[in-house]
């Protein structure tokens, strides 16, 4: 179908003129092929947050549909991460006031602190990329160095329990990985119920 036929169906077309239509809508609708408006996607779940004019001309103000938050997801992932961190943290700490004695314990437990709040800063010091920031701070690097200089100075907390304990966010990032993909993989395996028709 060629631009002149478009433009010709279009002009005598009674839909296009009944709903008041501009003739450049009216084109757009034709090319794409669809029944549905091109500028009007269908609506997503839960991530809406207005919707945003577009102006194509000074006069004319088109709705583009929904503008969506692009951190939501972000921010989503940021504390399922950090609840996952501290399940395992709270469970490190436990085992290891079972099977080991008080001060191991509490060494795990200031580690995992010191975990959360690296993983915390490092959340936060990403969140800020874009625009003038360019890559990531550092300040969440302190709190290893402090785990450290604390271990030295303070005969309570012992290094390696310490260490362990601030590490315990590794394993929570691959569980938490490992959960995505296993959840949205059976997802998306999955007949859906349209294709069964």
């Amino acid at each position: 179908m060629d631009a002149e036929t478009i433009v010709s169906s279009t002009a005598s077309s009674p839909s296009a003129s009944a709903e008041g239509g501009s003739l450049r809508d009216s084109i757009l609708h034709q090319l794409s092929g669809r029944d549905e408006s091109p500028l009007l996607p269908a609506p997503l779940e839960q991530d809406l947050v207005t919707s945003s004019p577009v102006v194509s001309s000074p006069g004319e103000v088109l709705v583009a549909g929904p503008v969506i938050d692009p951190m939501a997801e972000y921010r989503s992932l940021q504390r399922r991460l950090l609840l996952f961190t501290l399940g395992l943290s709270a469970l490190a700490v436990l085992v290891a006031g079972w099977r080991f004695n008080g001060p191991t314990a509490l060494s795990v437990a200031i580690g995992s602190m010191g975990g959360l709040v690296y993983l915390f800063l490092l959340s936060r010091s990403v969140q800020k990329l874009g625009g003038t920031n360019k890559q990531v701070g550092k300040v969440q690097l302190l709190v290893p160095v402090t785990l450290v200089l604390l271990s030295t100075r303070w005969p309570l907390l012992q290094l390696l329990p310490a260490l362990i304990g601030f590490l315990i966010y590794k394993p929570a990032v691959i569980i938490s990985t490992a959960l995505d993909l296993w959840i949205v993989k059976p997802a998306a395996n999955s007949p859906s119920p349209s294709s069964n028709a």
